[in-house]
């Protein structure tokens, strides 16, 4: 494949990613925003009993952090690289808005997790000039691959079952079912 080609299918994977992460963002906050009504329904189908204590694996799990150990050379360089040039312009004491303030700590939590696509996104929102090598690409789809996977399991959470329920029956059948599956 030509470098023109193997460029536009890496801008392709980057907004494909960047689109899974605003999805992502607008999923969760539908979630959020209807949790209180869920738990509310399912106090008063229970009669106010309090809820049964959330589990492990029902809590939200957190980020991995990544051994830096095991991060290489060239990926440790290239966060470095582009995280400087991300703090030129929105570093507190030289950014302009509260949006750069806001890409700055993004950046930086970005760089202490090598979140290499996370800087390649805030680069692109700043036109900040960079490359990707063609090596990031599989990591790119992996990562993608991986998105999917997780918008899906917001999908099927009970709370995105329930503000998406077209019918006051079906919604009762769902905090019915939940009651019943988790006490």
């Amino acid at each position: 494949m030509n470098k023109r080609l193997e460029q536009l299918e890496i801008k392709k994977l980057l907004q494909e990613y960047s689109f899974l992460l605003l999805d992502e963002e607008y999923k969760t906050e539908v979630v959020d925003g209807s949790r209180e009504e869920f738990l509310n329904k399912i106090r008063e189908t229970r009669g106010n009993e309090p809820p049964p204590t959330p589990t492990e694996s029902q809590e939200k799990k957190k980020k991995d952090k990544i051994d830096p150990n095991k991060v290489d050379k060239s990926t440790k360089d290239k966060v470095k690289k582009l995280y400087r040039e991300i703090a030129k312009v929105t570093h507190p004491d030289k950014a302009k808005t509260d949006e750069h303030t806001g890409l700055y700590i993004q950046s930086t939590t970005a760089a202490e997790e090598f979140d290499l696509f996370t800087l390649y996104e805030i680069c692109a929102k700043l036109d900040i000039s960079h490359s990707i090598d063609v090596e990031d690409k599989d990591i790119l789809k992996i990562r993608i691959n991986k998105k999917r996977d997780e918008l899906k399991s917001i999908e099927s959470s009970f709370i995105w079952l329930y503000v998406h329920a077209q019918t006051e029956e079906e919604k009762q059948k769902l905090i019915n079912h939940f009651i019943k599956t988790h006490g």
